[in-house]
C-alpha cells in the first residue's frame, strides 16, 4: 500500500487525477492516521465504559489477603496501620 501511495504521491504512476483528488492521495496517510486514532480512542472509551467490576474475584482477593496477612503475623512479621 505504501508503494502505490508513494507511486502515486511522486507521480510516477499516472492515474491522470484532478488536483482535488491528488491533494486528497497526498493527505492520504494523515487521513488514516486520523482515523486509525479516532477508533483506537472510541474503542477504549467503550471498553472502560463496559468493564466489568468482577466483585466475585475481589471478594476472594480479599480474602486471599487476610489470609496471608495471618500467616506473616504467625511468623512474626508485624503490620503497620
Amino acid at each position: 500500500v505504501a508503494g502505490l501511495w508513494l507511486g502515486i504521491f511522486y507521480r510516477a504512476i499516472e492515474l491522470n487525477l484532478t488536483s482535488e483528488w491528488q491533494s486528497v492521495v497526498d493527505l492520504a496517510p494523515l487521513y488514516a492516521i486520523l482515523l486509525f486514532g479516532g477508533y483506537s480512542v472510541l474503542t477504549i472509551a467503550y471498553q472502560v465504559a463496559t468493564f466489568n467490576d468482577c466483585r466475585d474475584a475481589a471478594i476472594e482477593l480479599e480474602q486471599e489477603v487476610r489470609e496471608a496477612k495471618e500467616d506473616l503475623r504467625k511468623k512474626g512479621f508485624e503490620f503497620s496501620q
